[in-house]
């Protein structure tokens, strides 16, 4: 995280928007010694009904985290040859019924590729891990832009450990 960032995030420390944002960025940056005490202030501070309280990620127990779903994207040949260099592959996880995605990770396309989501590709510092059913989303973008000139698209629920496989045309 940006030192300008974190700076004008610490200045706010009574605002609980600011510590979850100071909080998912030492997470996503792998900082867990400088994110753990943050977390732990919110579970203090925040109460269960607050909206910001879901962002808060559930306290390690010791026992196996929860697997990362793996989601497997077959693109057509066609569409593939077809794709312009700019052209990316948007795959990402959200609450089913929601369209904001919880995690999500942009890539170049492949005909088949892998990909694991895990709590590092959160956007908003929340654990994907927590929640027993996820959507699952791919989103291929001509212009490499998600909400620009889509290409295909294909979408699934299922557990949040789950397996899937997304086809797109």
């Amino acid at each position: 995280m940006p030192a300008d960032i974190e700076s004008i995030l610490r200045a706010q420390s009574a605002n609980p928007l600011a510590k979850v944002l100071l909080a998912a960025g030492h997470t996503q940056s792998g900082k867990a010694d400088l994110a753990a005490p943050l977390w732990a202030e919110l579970r203090r501070d925040l109460t269960p009904d607050h909206p910001l309280y879901r962002l808060i990620p559930p306290i390690a127990d010791g026992k196996a985290a929860t697997a990362a779903p793996t989601i497997t994207v077959h693109i057509a040949a066609d569409t593939l040859a077809a794709l312009p260099d700019k052209a990316r592959l948007y795959v990402s996880a959200s609450l089913p019924g929601e369209k904001i995605p919880l995690a999500v990770r942009a890539l170049a396309p492949a005909a088949r590729q892998s990909i694991k989501l895990t709590d590092r590709d959160s956007m908003t510092g929340e654990s994907i891990s927590q929640h027993p059913q996820l959507t699952y989303r791919a989103i291929l973008s001509a212009d490499g832009n998600v909400s620009g000139t889509r290409v295909a698209e294909a979408e699934t629920t299922a557990a949040g450990d789950a397996a899937v496989m997304l086809e797109l045309p």
